[in-house]
This record gives structure tokens, sequence and C-alpha cells, in this order.
């Protein structure tokens, strides 16, 4: 049976000489390294969460760039969504950009795009650049008018003379 150890001489004490804990009179001095097959293990257990640790920042890089990929898809088409509102209201979009509106005054505070807002920033550009609404063009809608009636088969003539 062994003598319990008392913590406050335990680290005081040397631990017994033994063929997997030399001394340093047996031949192993201060600076030394150790061969043991222990100490080769080490280096690849600290060499793992190295190897985690590379494969976490790998993926983090990753999913950087993705998120920055879709980000930057958002403002496009939010640009786009923007920039036919203006083409609808009759007004060129470089002169909209130009009143110094950024997309991020645009949006509600779900993120998405606020047509008063929209509406608030014509007016504002249209006020301090001066702008001009285009004048509109009909666009022909060839389902109206346009063609000639060939059915029915009765003319004015028949019609008149009854």
């Amino acid at each position: 049976m062994t003598a319990p150890i008392d913590p406050t001489t335990a680290e005081t004490e040397q631990a017994p000489v033994t063929a997997e804990n030399p001394t340093p009179e047996a031949g192993k001095g201060v600076g030394t390294t150790d061969t043991t097959p222990e100490a080769d293990a080490t280096p690849e257990v600290d060499a793992k969460p190295d190897n985690e640790a590379a494969k976490y920042r790998r993926r983090l890089r990753e999913a950087e760039t993705e998120r920055d990929t879709y980000a930057t898809r958002l403002d496009v088409l939010q640009r786009q969504v923007i920039e036919s509102v203006c083409d609808a209201a009759g007004f060129k979009a470089a002169g909209f950009w130009a009143s110094g509106v950024e997309i991020k005054d645009l949006l509600d505070e779900d993120g998405g795009i606020d047509p008063d807002k929209i509406s608030a920033a014509i007016e504002m550009a249209v006020s301090t650049l001066g702008l001009e609404v285009r004048p509109r063009v009909p666009q022909p809608n060839p389902q109206q008018g346009g063609g000639s009636y060939t059915g029915g088969g009765l003319s004015w003539s028949d019609a008149l003379n009854g």
C-alpha cells in the first residue's frame, strides 16, 4: 500500500528513477530532447488541432467569399429594380443616382425596396438636379384595333338594302 501524497510536498518531491523517467544524473541533462515514443506522439496530437483549425479557417474563407458574392448579386438586383421604377416614372437612372441617393436609403426595415422611398428620392432628384420627365411614348397594342375586320359576310349595301 502506498502512502498518500501530500499536495504541498508533491511538487518538491522527485519522481522515482525508472527507465521511462531518468534523472539528469542518469545521462539526460537539461535542454536535451526526449526521444521516447510518447514524445513523438505529442507533435501529432498538436498538429491535429492545427489541421482542424486550418480546415475551419478555409471553410470560413469560403463562406465569406460566398457571402460577398451573394451580397454583390443582391446589390445588382436591387439596383435593377430601382432603375426600372425610375424608368417607369420617366427618369433616367443615371440622373437619379447622380443625386447622391444610395440603395440603403431606399430599403425598408426588412431590407426590401420601399416604393414610397423611391418616389421621395425621385422628387428630391428632380428638385435638386432639375431633372425633367421624359415624355412617355405610347406603346402600340396589337390586340386593339389596327386590323381589318373580315368576318360576318355583310356589307354596308346589304345592311342598307335590307
